[in-house]
């Protein structure tokens, strides 16, 4: 709301303003690589001596493209980001010049900070509701909900009330294309390895990677087409501007609301053939028993992600515990106190935390 004002059109202010935004995000970037656990390589671990089984690239796309579910993700990824970046390149000009007046330092936080909050919010009720119907049953009311939103906003363009109250229901619908989309291709990726027996993340990722940077490009290019087409008129460098014509307003209510609405459309019918959720335990449950009689036939122990993961987690409770009994008998000594009396009430609020939470599990 203070910074747009005041960077305006000049390109040094928003090349500053980004090379700010990308210093404090380095940090989180670093966190992020540091502390994400890669599942692939846990499920390999036990293979460590095992000769390694290369692919040809060739291999692994003809591999991919034998899982319609892969095909299926690849596709909804390629039109989501398509529409997204078309809808992320109006949003500005839909702000300076239908909804708001130019460079206001309003309009364009307010649809943001209105119209985003529920990707924050909604977060919480989505896990419960993709245990209850499926991954893609989810995809497919959000893209309705996102339909419905998109269209009341294009009915009325103008007004804010009913703009903020489409843009957030709107928001609800991208909650699981947000949250649960690459969960999908995860599935999907095991499903290319259940038909084929080798794995495809890499080639995945490097599609996923082009993908993300092309559509960029192509949404971008078609938006400075068509607006060059509909004779937009910028702004001047020192702030002054002209009103644009209704066909120009149009044009980005079209790329605000509409293109997104044909969009999420897409996304929907693509997962009606999404059918992935019924059966991926089993492929799940195959793949393990698949890895496990390899390791067997090597003479190695197989140690499932998860088991891994819960003798992980054993080992650093044990840990954790060693150095509160630790401390708290440092404690003691330091202050007089017996260990055996603290203690005592350390394990009471302990048993009585943990039959809280077990009298709260059974209510739910």
């Amino acid at each position: 709301m203070l910074i747009l004002p005041i960077i305006g059109v000049d390109q040094g202010r928003w090349i500053t303003v980004m090379g700010i935004i990308s210093i404090l995000a380095l940090p989180a970037v670093f966190l992020e690589y540091y502390f994400t656990r890669e599942r692939v390589t846990e499920e390999s671990m036990s293979a460590a001596a095992a000769e390694v089984k290369t692919v040809s690239l060739t291999d692994q796309i003809k591999g991919c493209f034998k899982s319609q579910y892969w095909i299926v993700i690849i596709g909804i990824i390629i039109v989501y980001n398509l529409y997204n970046n078309f809808q992320v390149t109006s949003s500005l000009y839909y702000a300076n010049w239908v909804l708001g007046t130019y460079n206001d330092g309003t309009t364009y936080t307010i649809m943001n900070a209105v119209g985003q909050a529920p990707l924050g919010l909604g977060v919480f009720l989505l896990w419960p509701l993709v245990r209850k119907i499926g991954k893609s049953s989810c995809m497919i009311v959000g893209s309705a909900l996102a339909i419905v939103g998109n269209v009341m906003c294009a009915i009325f363009p103008t007004n804010m009330g009913i703009v903020l109250g489409g843009l957030a229901l709107r928001s609800f619908g991208a909650l699981p294309i947000t949250y649960i989309l690459m969960s999908m291709l995860a599935d999907a990726l095991d499903h290319v390895e259940w038909l084929n027996g080798f794995r495809c993340d890499g080639f995945s990722s490097s599609v996923y990677s082009i993908i993300l940077t092309v559509t960029v490009g192509i949404s971008t290019g078609i938006f400075n087409a068509f607006l060059s087409m509909v004779n937009y008129v910028p702004p001047l460098a020192d702030g002054s501007y002209v009103a644009q014509a209704a066909n120009v307003q149009n044009y980005f209510v079209i790329g605000y609301f509409i293109v997104p609405a044909v969009g999420a459309f897409l996304v929907g019918f693509l997962c009606a053939f999404y059918r992935a959720d019924k059966e991926m335990p089993k492929i799940q449950s195959e793949i393990v028993e698949r890895h496990r009689a390899e390791a067997l036939a090597r003479g190695e122990e197989y140690v499932s992600p998860e088991e891994l993961a819960a003798r992980e987690q054993a080992e650093q409770e044990k840990i954790a515990e060693e150095k509160r009994v630790e401390e708290l008998k440092a404690k003691c000594a330091r202050k007089g106190l017996s260990f055996d009396e603290e203690e005592a009430k350390y394990q009471a609020k302990l048993a009585a935390d943990r039959a809280k939470r077990e009298k709260k599990r059974k209510k739910q």
